[in-house]
Order: C-alpha cells, then structure tokens, then sequence
C-alpha cells in the first residue's frame, strides 16, 4: 500500500513539473506586446465598425423584407370583407367564370428634381462703352419627374377567402 502512495505521488509530482515546463517554455512575442496590442485594437475597432455598418444595413433590409412577407401572410386566409373595411374600394377588380375574385389596390406617387439655371449674355468692353466681344450662354434644363405605380394584386377564392398576394412596381422618368 505504501509502495503504491509513493507510486501516485511520484506520477503526480511528474505531471505538474512537466506541466510546470509546457507552460513555462512560452516565449516573448512582438505581437503580445502592449504597443502591439494598440495597433491591433485600432486596426480591429476600425474593422469592427465597417462590419457593423454593413450588418446594420444588412439587417436593415431583412427587416423589411422580412415584415413585408409577414405583412403579406398576415391577410392569407383572411376573408375580403376584412380587406374591404381595412384598405376601402379597390382600383379594380374581376371576377372570373369560378367565382374567383382579383381585387387590384393601385397607388401612384410622383417625385421631382433636378433645376432650371436661365440663360445669361457676357459681354466685354474697352474704354467707356465699347463692346469688344458678346457672347450669350444657353440656359439648362436638367428638371425631371418620376412616376412609381405600385400595385398590390389580391387572388380570392369562391368562398371570399384571400388565398395569394402579390405586389408589382412600375419605375418611369417622364
């Protein structure tokens, strides 16, 4: 029995000094230095917001498609007279031979920009009213309108039941 406690107390004492020796053979490394360190951590916080910009907008637009599918699912298997009091009288609608309905729900919004600069004349004298030269400049026109017609077509089935939706965007620069 004694034989066998200085046999464990032998192995353990090997083990920590060789532990000891793993851990203790670590060498010094530029890397791991403190002025290293604050190089890193710039280079890294400059990193780490690039990549949350880029995740935010990322998310940003998963988000919207995201509750855009929700928005949409929300009124499958929603009855039309639900649709009727919540959006009011459709743009248009049909009726096939089945009794099936499609209701379209139309909106149309108009944006403008860019300027009108007017046209203007230079002319150059000498002495007291003497032209020497005169030129006029063109005016420029960069004004624009943009029409977007977005249309949301809602399928029924016979019964009333809303069974698909699907959405369309139309872009024209008139």
């Amino acid at each position: 029995m004694r034989q066998l406690k200085t046999y464990n107390f032998l192995c353990l004492s090997f083990l920590l000094l060789a532990g000891t020796n793993v851990f203790a053979q670590k060498k010094w490394n530029i890397s791991t230095s403190i002025f290293a360190q604050d190089k890193m951590s710039k280079k890294m916080k400059e990193a780490v917001e690039v990549r949350i910009s880029s995740d935010k907008w990322n998310a940003e637009v998963q988000r919207i498609t995201y509750e855009k599918e929700e928005w949409k699912n929300s009124w499958m298997g929603a009855k039309i007279s639900d649709l009727y009091k919540k959006w009011g009288a459709p743009t248009r609608s049909a009726k096939d031979e089945n009794g099936e309905q499609v209701l379209e729900y139309e909106t149309v919004s108009y944006s403008r920009g860019g300027c009108y600069t007017p046209g203007y004349s230079i002319t150059t004298y000498y002495g007291f009213g003497n032209v020497l030269d005169s030129k006029t400049v063109q005016g420029k026109d960069t004004r624009y309108t943009n029409q977007t017609i977005h249309t949301t077509r809602v399928y029924t089935n016979k019964a009333g039941i809303i069974t698909e939706l699907k959405e369309e965007s139309t872009y024209n620069r008139l």
